[in-house]
């Protein structure tokens, strides 16, 4: 039976608006593994509700895996027929958005429970999985139905966890492998009508060259398949992976860059994974087949549950004369839900890649335009009406069990029987219960039950919903990212295998596991800690405690530090750090200072030499300090050697004294004042040091004085000179920049000038401000003039700037024969007025007549427009005015005429 339902029914127990089963025609469902689901048909316009199928309307029609819900995406009305398309409501999730979350280390359940809680708007969609496999993927504004399943991308549900989709109206399940073996034969002669194969050979990869972000490749340049063997040759090809990035060169840095050798292993494992799940290494197979479903047959109706095909069940073919059998899993079909049979199954070792669909899940996209108003004007009426979840699943139980009229009981001396049909050889929904337990099964008596509870207490379902939950122990194969929250659902413990997580506003603020270091593979315990702790690369400012072997050596060592950066190694980098081993040694690393304080006093004690390895060793005392030797003191210092004395401090020598700072710094500091002087005029005052020179003036000044000039070279190239010009301006000259203090009348400006001074050159700026307070100005009163006038008066011309004439003239010196000949309009031509014309108003240029002014020049075009709103305002007022008068004169003449009218109507006889 076919229904059509409003958009927003949530109940599909009824009949909703109509059953369409009488006049629908051509109806054809077809479903592709991880692939699309649709349904189309044609139906008289005119027939009953044929007006009513609109968009977004809900239409529920019998599948191979029962009754399905059909959201109406174009309905296209032509010549009285109505020709419908429809997607699975499963692609109401097209809708939604994950704006942006971070999938780390979980399994296929929770990796879909954590997609539900992050997009942008609840759902009332459910997410089932039983795959087990670990993964991680950050997914920023993806749609629910792209993040599951564009295989395209890696960061996918389907790329990373993999699985195979089935779609159960509101219920979404990721499944290891859908469907089964059933033992179901199609074979010539007996159901098969018609097969038709395909083979490619032109895809095959058996030797893969993986290809990293820019360029990445494997030191072995090339992982191959254990298949190739059986292939002629090598089938190669390079195959990008460009997500994966190592943390070298410019990308060191980079948050989703890994180490070189985790990338390495990265690119291997992604090569392997395409061999074990896609099978790139094997032919790709299509069998098109088109058979009699034997379960609607007469001969075989009794036999119906021995013979029904799902998808992805393994189903064998037969065709003995061209000596043809294949044994294949279903990955597409077409359905008739008038008939409820089979048009048509695929057959095939692939699934068709996301990529092919994009298109058309675009097309849903489109046309949902119209449907998301409505949807979202929905939300708000239902808004503050939810339900509790317990709640929920009471009232779906009640509708579910109220509406179940019909159905088969059927009650033996062992068991009960309840089914869709009155034989349990051709039922597909049947509950069973025996002394064993009770259960429900949608693929007949056979099973599987995957709704049960059984006598030893067990409980099979893929939604329990309860109050409360009570128990002694929560136990399974594998518990994998189980959580414990508290209330508000965002501050709750994930524990996985041996990781747990303290999330906070879903923020992993402490991470407790192990870690295999990348530099040794040593195991490393460690506890992370960060307002958002990051796993796969330490963020900076994360603090860290681990302990681990040293490789190579009988001890331990342990650390407490904190993380800034990455060292060349692409380890992280402790910034400050402290180290303990079994050995008894202790380190206190900080590339900083290091404070050590007591308020009683600090006592540094060793048995041994006392050494101090550091830039400078400064004794500060209130009150002195001696330093007491019985033979000679030494003191050397390959760094800084500081003397302070708060009196004279008097070196003397009579041959001279000689002070030495290698390859350090030579530091002299005086309380009023320090003079050198050379006394002898042909020589000069030369300080030359490899480790820099610093001048520092304190709260005073620093002053440089020459009679010439001030120059300032970097690595052997002038990069500033300070000059005085004959006119009392001071020049700064860069290599190709000039700023010229302005001294001389008309230019007493700040000039910025090319760098040999002959021409102005451009400024680049983000916005250039004009001081405009009150208190920066006198004399303020009204502008006396006509803006429009001025503006009307002004001359706009194009020109081009003299150096640029200059630049085009040496650039055709140099041309190259063969060149393209290079004219003025090969160079920027610039719109403006010529300030020093006479027909310029004085208001739009400086007073000296040599520049234009820009500041001036929009506050009249402001003024101008003004005047213009003002003029406009008032002849608008006058003309409604003379309207006014208009009507009133038009009122008049009306009951002139309609008078006159009346005087000169006929008498009656």
């Amino acid at each position: 039976m076919i229904t059509l339902y409003k958009p927003t029914e949530t109940d599909f127990t009824h009949n909703g608006i109509g059953i369409l089963d009488d006049n629908i025609y051509d109806a054809v469902i077809e479903e592709e593994l991880n692939g699309l689901y649709v349904l189309s048909f044609k139906y008289p316009l005119f027939a009953p509700h044929g007006l009513e199928i609109g968009g977004q309307c809900l239409i529920k029609a019998p599948t191979p895996d029962g009754n399905q819900l059909f959201r109406v995406a174009r309905p296209a009305p032509s010549m009285g027929e109505l020709h419908v398309f429809c997607y699975h409501v499963f692609y109401d999730l097209v809708d939604n958005l994950i704006e942006d979350t971070f999938i780390q280390e979980k399994g296929g359940q929770a990796a879909l429970q954590q997609m539900k809680e992050r997009m942008q708007y609840n759902t009332n969609f459910n997410f089932i999985s039983d795959i087990n496999t670990i993964s991680s993927s950050r997914l920023v504004r993806k749609n629910p139905v792209e993040a599951i399943l564009d295989n395209s991308q890696d960061n996918s549900f389907l790329s990373r966890w993999g699985g195979e989709l089935k779609r159960d109206n509101f219920t979404v399940h990721m499944l290891r492998e859908r469907g089964k073996d059933r033992g179901v034969v199609i074979q010539h002669k007996k159901d098969l009508l018609g097969y038709e194969g395909d083979v490619d050979w032109q895809g095959v990869i058996t030797r893969m060259m993986p290809k990293g972000f820019d360029g990445l490749l494997l030191p072995e340049k090339y992982v191959e398949s254990y298949n190739a063997s059986k292939y002629i040759k090598p089938k190669i090809r390079v195959v990008e992976f460009e997500h994966i990035k190592a943390a070298i060169g410019d990308y060191a840095d980079d948050e989703d860059a890994v180490p070189l050798p985790q990338a390495y292993e990265m690119l291997r494992n992604a090569a392997k994974k395409m061999y074990d799940e896609q099978h790139v290494d094997y032919p790709k197979a299509t069998y098109k087949v088109e058979f009699q479903e034997l379960s609607q047959t007469e001969e075989y109706k009794d036999l119906a549950v021995l013979q029904r095909v799902y998808m992805g069940d393994t189903v064998t073919v037969i065709h003995e004369e061209d000596g043809f059998e294949i044994e294949a899993k279903v990955n597409h079909y077409k359905y008739d839900p008038i008939n409820e049979e089979y048009i048509e199954l695929t057959l095939g070792n692939f699934k068709e890649s996301f990529v092919d669909i994009t298109g058309r899940v675009d097309n849903v996209e489109n046309n949902f335009n119209d449907i998301r108003d409505s949807v979202n004007g929905i939300k708000n009426n239902v808004k503050g009406m939810e339900k509790s979840i317990l709640e929920q699943a009471r009232e779906n139980a009640t509708n579910l069990i109220n509406s179940g009229f019909g159905g088969h009981v059927r009650i033996y001396p062992e068991r009960i029987l309840i089914m869709d049909t009155a034989d349990e050889r051709t039922a597909k929904k049947v509950w069973q219960w025996n002394i064993n337990g009770f259960g429900y099964s949608s693929t007949g008596i056979n099973g599987p039950y995957n709704t049960a509870i059984t006598m030893d207490g067990r409980i099979v379902a893929d939604f329990i919903t309860t109050g409360v939950l009570n128990g002694n122990l929560v136990r399974g194969g594998e518990i994998v990212g189980s959580t414990v929250r508290t209330d508000n659902g965002t501050n709750y413990v994930h524990i996985q295998k041996q990781f747990i997580r303290l999330m906070e506003s879903n923020l992993t603020r402490m991470f407790i596991g192990y870690y295999k270091r990348a530099v040794d593979s040593q195991i490393q315990p460690t506890i992370l800690m960060h307002d958002d702790v990051d796993t796969s690369r330490f963020r900076d400012g994360t603090l860290t405690i681990s302990q681990f072997p040293v490789k190579g050596e009988n001890y331990y060592t342990g650390s407490f530090g904190i993380v800034k950066g990455y060292d060349a190694d692409q380890t992280p980098h402790y910034c400050a750090k402290l180290n303990v081993d079994t050995k008894g040694d202790v380190s206190l690393n900080g590339d900083n200072y290091i404070y050590i304080t007591g308020n009683n006093g600090v006592t540094l004690r060793s048995d041994k030499q006392f050494s101090a390895y550091t830039n400078t060793i400064r004794l500060d005392s209130v009150s002195h300090v001696d330093i007491l030797t019985g033979g000679a003191l030494f003191m050397k210092s390959n760094q800084n050697t500081e003397v302070n004395s708060g009196g004279h401090t008097i070196i003397t020598s009579g041959k001279g004294i000689s002070q030495y700072a290698k390859n350090g710094s030579y530091w002299v500091e005086v309380a009023n004042g320090a003079t050198f002087t050379v006394s002898n005029p042909s020589n000069a005052f030369w300080i030359d040091s490899a480790g820099g020179i610093t001048l520092k003036g304190g709260s005073k000044s620093v002053w440089m004085d020459s009679q010439s000039s001030i120059v300032f070279n970097l690595k052997g190239k002038n990069m500033l000179d300070i000059v005085a010009t004959p006119n009392a301006e001071t020049d700064l000259r860069f290599q190709t920049v000039m700023l010229r203090n302005g001294n001389v009348e008309g230019y007493k400006t700040l000039q910025v000038k090319n760098g040999s001074g002959s021409a102005y050159n451009a400024v680049t700026a983000s916005a250039f401000q004009t001081a405009s307070k009150r208190e920066y100005k006198t004399n303020i009163r009204d502008v006396q003039f006509s803006a429009i006038e001025k503006i009307m008066a002004l001359q706009i011309q194009q020109y081009n700037l003299k150096t640029d004439i200059e630049d085009l003239y040496e650039k055709r010196m140099n041309r190259v024969e063969g060149d393209p000949i290079l004219t003025t309009n090969d160079i920027e031509t610039h719109y403006g007025w010529i300030a020093d014309d006479e027909n310029t108003p004085d208001c739009f240029v400086t007073k000296t007549r040599n520049a234009a002014e820009i500041y001036s020049s929009v506050a009249i075009q402001i003024k101008a427009f003004q005047e213009e709103k003002q003029a406009k305002d008032a002849e608008i007022q006058e003309l409604k005015e003379e309207n006014k008068q208009m009507n009133r004169r038009i009122e008049v003449l009306e009951q002139l005429l309609l008078q006159n009218l009346i005087d000169k109507k006929p008498e009656q006889p």
